[in-house]
């Protein structure tokens, strides 16, 4: 079992939101204290969990974005975001 670098996943995220849908290589390039490999992993945990969305565009092209959230969700997240 491969284990969690929490780190590493909060670290994709940030970038995901501030810059929106980037490609894999991008990804690891904007991450330069993690290794290809921590970036990687914690890509393929979050698109497991449905956190983050890979998207595969040509042989060895992938693209990361966070998939949109549900109008339900969406409120529920601003109204803690408010409470905070």
């Amino acid at each position: 079992m491969r284990p969690i670098d929490a780190s590493a996943e909060e670290a994709v995220l940030d970038i995901l939101r501030r810059t929106g849908p980037c490609g894999l290589d991008d990804l690891v390039r904007q991450l330069p204290h993690f290794t290809w490999n921590k970036v990687f992993i914690a890509v393929d945990r979050m698109s497991r969990d449905g956190r983050v969305l890979l998207a595969r565009h040509a042989r060895s092209i992938y693209s990361v974005t966070i998939p949109p959230q549900p109008a339900s969700l969406l409120g529920q997240t601003r109204q803690k975001e408010r409470q905070s």
